[in-house]
Parts: structure tokens; sequence; C-alpha cells
């Protein structure tokens, strides 16, 4: 095996000798956003942003800016600023070159600051042109750049238009095998030793094992990052060093990485001086880049959520402290960031394990909205409201199951598989132990084909012992089923985050190929378009339109048939009779799904789409209900002389 560390002769193989100590290089990625201590960076994705503006403000049409950018990060609900960029002179479009790069994981979110000041000899201290605030998703997720306003005291100044790349090059893997040949040196022991140059200097990059002649020396594996930290134009030095000779150099040969990855039987003569020795044969090579989660999400994949509250158990549910309710806030935690993977802003929120009154049998699966025909909630206010109307409609059922659910989602998602541009992700939030074990087990076959998981995220219940979760395990093929408890939703994302790399291979997806999606990319406004809503309703159409037909067939009248049209129905029953009565809720205001498709306001600080905007203070209309008590107004009292 090759090593940095020294060792003794044994036999024909010996450990090379370890390097003088030199500099590293590893300057050129400190500064990392969001580096945890003690961490391999070999084993973190890290993205690469770019910054650029364009149509910056300037106080008359012939001046021009001298912009610098600083980037802050938040921490304890403050902003600190981390990194300032160079300053670019005379220009209102600026593209900031300076490496600014972070660590991404899926189970974390992270807000970034961007704030653009002019810094013109002339003036003593930077002027603010503006600033705007990114989620660290919102970036990553994109194949393209995400734009936002510059604003600075209610003004728009410009545009700030931030990008990501993924540095690929951190876990992609040399494999390579070298053998010296030479007349002039038959004997003694011999090692290779690869350098890299760096400022004038050269360090140690690898050290092969030592052997006697032939001097065919064992293949050995690097990361791409260690061997040229992924500049494959960055210059190498292999040297031949005799041991015997007191780790004498016998020969020295110059390449690069992208030489030897255009030329897999390279060969090249070494020289001391000018002086021919021998020829550093590569006999063995490849060049391997690791397909990466955020391939998959560029190659055109949404992340697409289906929650499900079981109702069955009382232990945990209330009506009120709905912020920290253990059914309510998993979804919003986990909607905070899987939003960004995801191009409707609206998600299913279902039910399971509910009597609803005057019912024989309690439902296992239905809309929290009231209308089966469209599931779908917009906002966590919106949520929490039909929860509310939920709890005063329903009786718990006092027994778990989830093969309902699982069976109706399965026929969801092989109705909307479609062009495969989905991962469907079934969240199932519940206190109770299903109990029909057998029925979920002879679905998971048909689970494994398809693009979905199934997330169990467990709420305490001091009475029961979660046997049969247990006997829940996903088959061999692919891993999609898992189970968590309510405050583990960072472990829950990236638990995601591998069943669908598992997929992908299960599957021999093309993730490395980048793909716009073949519908309208996700505004920072969240509108719904009419194109959107129907192409987000067409399952729940067609079932609609089955049940309506299915109502006309065993004989209901026409008014009952109008009612489930126009308002829906909490839940499908399929009695054969026509006297039977049809399930019903209590409603409230925010149960009229068709004004979903007027919500055209968009709040400045979280982005959601909301049916209007509050009003600030300062008579000011910029954010939702939610937001509207802790952000800062953009505008200001002054906003008439601003104007």
């Amino acid at each position: 095996m090759g090593s940095i560390v020294c060792g003794s002769k044994d036999g024909n193989f010996v450990i090379g000798p370890s390097p003088a100590e030199t500099p590293d290089d590893t300057s050129e990625l400190s500064d990392i956003l969001f580096m945890e201590p003690n961490k391999d960076i070999e084993e973190l994705t890290i993205i690469e942003f770019t910054v650029k503006c364009t149509n910056l403000f300037a106080e008359n049409r012939f001046q021009l800016l001298s912009p610098v950018a600083y980037v802050s990060v938040e921490e304890n609900n403050e902003f600190v600023k981390k990194i300032e960029t160079e300053i670019l002179s005379s220009t209102l479009n600026p593209i900031f070159r300076k490496p600014i790069r972070a660590v991404y994981s899926l189970q974390t979110d992270h807000q970034v600051k961007f704030e653009i000041f002019d810094s013109a000899a002339k003036k003593a201290n930077r002027v603010l042109i503006g600033s705007n605030v990114f989620s660290l998703h919102e970036i990553a997720s994109r194949n393209d750049f995400v734009t936002k306003d510059l604003i600075a005291q209610g003004k728009r100044n410009g545009m700030i238009s931030v990008g990501a790349k993924e540095l690929k090059y951190l876990g992609s893997m040399v494999t390579m095998q070298w053998e010296f040949i030479s007349s002039k040196f038959t004997k003694g022991f011999m090692y290779l030793r690869i350098l890299r140059s760096y400022e004038g200097t050269v360090l140690p990059v690898y050290n092969t094992e030592t052997r006697r002649a032939p001097y065919n020396w064992e293949r050995f594996e690097i990361s791409v990052n260690r061997f040229c930290r992924g500049v494959e134009s960055k210059m190498l030095i292999a040297e031949v060093v005799n041991l015997d000779a007191g780790n004498t150099v016998v020969g020295t040969a110059k390449f690069t990485l992208s030489l030897l990855n255009n030329n897999p039987m390279f060969k090249i003569e070494t020289y001391i001086g000018e002086v021919p020795t021998g020829i550093l044969a590569l006999n063995e090579f490849s060049y391997s880049v690791k397909n990466t989660f955020l391939d998959f999400i560029h190659s055109g994949i949404e992340i697409s959520p289906i929650y499900a509250i079981d109702f069955s158990e009382s232990s945990g549910h209330s009506s009120s402290r709905l912020d920290e309710n253990l059914y309510l806030k998993p979804i919003k935690n986990l909607q905070s960031i899987l939003q960004h993977y995801h191009l409707d802003p609206l998600y299913p929120v279902l039910g399971t394990g509910a009597l609803f009154p005057n019912m024989s049998s309690p439902s296992y699966y239905f809309a929290l909205t009231g209308n089966i025909f469209q599931p779908e909630i917009p906002t966590h206010t919106m949520l929490q409201d039909y929860y509310k109307s939920t709890l005063t409609s329903i009786f718990p059922a006092n027994q778990t199951k989830y093969s309902e659910i699982i069976e109706s989602t399965i026929k969801y998602v092989q109705h909307e598989i479609g062009d495969m541009q989905k991962y469907y992700i079934l969240i199932i939030i519940s206190a109770g132990d299903p109990i029909d074990t057998e029925q979920i087990l002879s679905f998971f076959p048909t689970v494994t084909e398809l693009p979905l998981s199934i997330i169990n995220i467990r709420v305490p219940h001091d009475l029961i012992i979660c046997e049969n979760l247990e006997k829940l395990k996903s088959p061999c093929p692919r891993e999609f089923f898992d189970v968590f408890e309510h405050d583990e939703i960072s472990k829950a994302l990236e638990k995601i985050k591998d069943h669908m790399m598992i997929f992908a291979i299960y599957k021999s997806l093309n993730v490395a190929k980048k793909t716009e999606r073949s519908r309208m990319p996700r505004s920072s406004t969240l509108k719904v378009s009419p194109e959107k809503f129907k192409f987000r309703s067409n399952y729940f159409t067609k079932c609609k339109g089955e049940y309506i037909e299915f109502l006309k067939k065993i004989g209901h009248s026409q008014d009952k048939i109008d009612e489930v049209s126009n308002i829906g129905i909490p839940f499908l029953l399929m009695d054969g009779s026509p006297n039977v009565n049809l399930p019903t809720r209590n409603r409230t205001r925010t149960t009229r799904q068709r004004s979903i498709i007027n919500m055209e306001a968009s709040c400045l600080n979280c982005n959601r789409m909301v049916n209007k905007l509050e009003e600030s203070p300062c008579g000011c209309k910029y954010f939702c209900i939610e937001c509207i008590d802790k952000s800062s107004c953009p505008e200001c009292t002054n906003r008439e002389k601003l104007s």
C-alpha cells in the first residue's frame, strides 16, 4: 500500500519515507460558510456561489460605481459578516469573482444575506446600494440564477442574481498504476513520489510502496482534491526515489491530470537534470466522478411530499398552541426545506384513523381540507385552520392502520409518474402502532419499483410500544421505509436523500445530465398559474369524475351529486346504497379551495402565496400575517420623500 508514512525494508516491500514538512495549500478552501470543525472536507458537499448584479442605481446617468459585496450568515437571529469580495471599478453591472463557498446539506437550512456597497474613493464611508436574503436551498436547488431586488431604505436599487455550482472534484477519485522502466537503474529499493506545485514550492501528494525491480508499483486510488485540488491543468511532479542511496531521486517527470485523462496509456521520459534515466509508464488509469444528490435534483427531479396526519390516537392532538403541535410542527419543519425542491407551492395533507359523524366505520384516507378532490394546502396557517376544523369534526378510531393511505398513495404516484420527473415522499405522522402490517408489507414490492419513500414520524405515546412498526422493513432491492421520532427531522431529511440516491442507482437513472423542467420554473412569488393548477389537479379530477359517475349509478339524488361536485367530500364512501348518508365535516372559510387560484400576493420575507398582505404600522403592505411582527418593513415614514 502507498503511504506518506516512513517505514523500513521488509522483503521486497517497504513503505516510503515521509516527506519533509511543507505548507499545505488548503487556504484556497478556507472561509467555507457553515463548515463544522473536525469535518473531512472530502466527505462534504461544497457549493460555490456566483454573484452578479445588474442595473445598480447611480445618482446620475453618467456616474459609475465601485461595488463590493458583503456576505453574511444568520447566527442567533442576527446576520454576521463572513466574506467580503473584491472591489470592482466603474461598473453598474458587476460580476464578483472571489470564491464564495458553503457546505450544503438537505437536512439544514441557512439564510445568506448579500449586501452591495459602493466604495468609490471620493466617499469616506461605503454606501449601501441594496441587499437581500437568500435561502441556501433556494440557491442550491436551481440550475440557473436566483434573482431578487436589491433593496435599501425601501427603494429598489437594482437586481442581484446568485447561482451555485457543486465542487464535484471533492468527491471524484483517480485510480492509477505506474511502472518505472530503466536500463541504468535496475537494483535497490525504489518508490514513486508524486508532488504538486504551489506558490513556488512543491507539496507531497502520494508515496507508493517501495519495492525491488521490476519497479511495477501497486495500483492506488486518490481523491482529485488531494491530487490537484480539482485543477486539471495544475502541474504535477513524479519522482522515482532510490531508498538504498539515501532517498536519492533517480528520475523526474512532469505532467497534469488533464494529460493523463486524455492519454490512459501515458508514458513519459524521466530525467536527472537533462540526462534521461528511464521511462515512467501509466499502465492503468481511471477517473471516476461520483454522482451526488444535487446532480439528481439538477437533472430535473422534484421532491413531492405527501403528508398524512393520524388521528387514531388522541395523544398529542390539541387545538391550542398549534406552533408547538407535535403533528403540525414536523410538517412545518419539513416543508420549510422541501418547498424549494418542488415547483408547485401546494402540498397534499391527508388524514387517517378518524370516525366521522353519522358514519359506522372510521376512515383511513381523507382530506383535511374537507374535499378529497382538492387536498392540497398552500400555507402553514391554512393547515392550522384545517387541522382545528378537523378536530371538531371527528373522533379517534382507536385503531391505527396505514394500508389504505399507502394503497391510495401508490395509485396517485402511478397516475402521476409520467416522465419520472418527481420523487414522492409519503410522510405519516402518528402516535399509533399499525395493526395491518401484513397488508402494508403486501404493497412493498410495488413501492420498490416506484419513485416513492415512506417516512413514519413518531409522536410520543406512553402507553404504546411500537412492536408492529419493527416488522416493517424495506425489501432487499432498495431501501424506502424508515421511522423517526418527531424531533429527528434532520435525520429524516438525510434519509430521504439516501432513498433518492438508492432509487437512482436501482433504476440506473442518468442523474448527471442537467435538464430543464418541462413546466414553468418555480417563481419567487409562489403564484399558482392556471396551467400548474390544471396539471396538479389531474389525478384528483379523475377521481372526482369517477366518483360522480359512481353516485349516479347507484341512484343518489341530483342535489346530493351537485353538492359533492361543488364543495367536495372528505373521503370516498363506496357504499352501494343510495340511502346511506355521505360523509361531512365542519367547514371554515379557509376550506373554499377555489380561492387558491386567486392568491396573487407574495410575502416579501417568506415568499409564500397568501390571499392578502398585512398592513404595517407605516401603512405599507409587504408581509403576510405570520411575518408582519418579526420583519422590518422595507418602506419607511419617508416613503413620500423617496418617491
